[in-house]
């Protein structure tokens, strides 16, 4: 489980995965060298499965067969500027609001966005409430 943060202008996630009952620190978060920004939230193993389908072409053809099932993953996409994620089908979901947020502290991190928090802040109280995130913080500011 995790937490991702888009406030508008930096995208953040926490870095805390389990293994084998075990919290373990991950890297959920990219920058491309095209500058766009990947993340992704879940299951590590459809999370991971997502970010290698997007980095060799995003064919829908080749879409992993991981996110098929009930533990699926999302990939959260910013490029320049404009957000959007893939959920259980190759179809781009697009993001309309001013900020986002995503996984298991999503609900506590919109209500950190609303009240004036920056992404690396809605993070890091995420991470203080909710037992499935924590372990620190990765963020990259979107290029425009």
């Amino acid at each position: 489980m995790s937490v991702v943060v888009w406030d508008g202008k930096t995208l953040a996630a926490d870095r805390q995965a389990t293994l084998n009952n075990t919290k373990c620190q991950t890297r959920k978060i990219t920058r491309l060298p095209s500058g766009d920004l990947l993340a992704w939230v879940g299951n590590s193993e459809s999370g991971l499965a997502l970010l290698k389908w997007y980095l060799s072409g995003a064919d829908p053809e080749t879409w992993p067969e991981v996110q098929k099932g009930d533990d699926w993953s999302r990939l959260i996409v910013v490029h320049k500027g404009k957000v959007w994620e893939y959920e259980q089908t190759p179809v781009k979901i697009p993001l309309h609001q001013k900020f986002g947020a995503w996984g298991s502290g999503s609900d506590l991190a919109i209500g950190a966005l609303a009240m004036g928090a920056d992404a690396v802040q809605a993070v890091k109280i995420a991470s203080k409430f909710n037992i499935y995130c924590g372990l620190g913080v990765d963020h990259y500011e979107a290029d425009r």
